[in-house]
């Protein structure tokens, strides 16, 4: 299986990714790592990033899944994952609408909580390139999963170890 932790910055993706792959002993990947120099200095200035300056660093995430897949690997991906175009891409490696067995295999959880906890988290946050100037943006290019995404929602107020039991059981059912 493949959990796919998404939502905006300062939702605690890479802490309760961390926190999830240590105690099911998975795979851990942060999408962050995997940005370009450019897109990071570019978000790192507060400009928010286009489709275009995501298509790659969301083909290249895609690979990681897609080799876990294949390897029968299980995996934990922390990643905003903010639009369902770009859930497809992390999903099927394409622009358009594509099928893959990846679907099948992956289980999508938003995390989420008040605009306010987020903007503190953001605010207190050291050694990380996004701002939190660019918290506003990232909310409004949220995209909800709908029904046809493989997807629960999380709420991020709870303790990390609640959170992290909370996506456990929803991953027994």
């Amino acid at each position: 299986m493949i959990v796919i932790l998404m939502g905006v910055s300062g939702c605690g993706k890479t802490s309760i990714g961390l926190s999830l792959s240590s105690k099911l002993h998975w795979q851990f990947e942060d999408a962050d790592k995997h940005h370009s120099v450019s897109n990071v200095n570019k978000m790192s200035r507060g400009e928010s990033l286009t489709d275009e300056d995501r298509w790659s660093w969301l083909q290249s995430l895609h690979q990681i899944l897609k080799r876990w897949h294949e390897c029968g690997q299980d995996g934990i991906l922390a990643c905003s994952a903010l639009k369902r175009a770009y859930r497809k891409v992390l999903l099927t490696g394409e622009k358009t609408e594509g099928i893959s067995n990846l679907e099948q295999n992956c289980l999508l959880v938003l995390l989420h909580g008040p605009v306010d906890t987020l903007a503190n988290r953001l605010s207190t946050r050291e050694g990380h390139f996004m701002p939190a100037s660019l918290l506003e943006s990232q909310l409004s290019q949220l995209e909800v999963p709908d029904e046809k995404e493989n997807c629960f929602y999380c709420d991020i107020t709870k303790p990390i170890d609640q959170i992290v039991e909370h996506i456990i059981d929803k991953m027994k059912k």
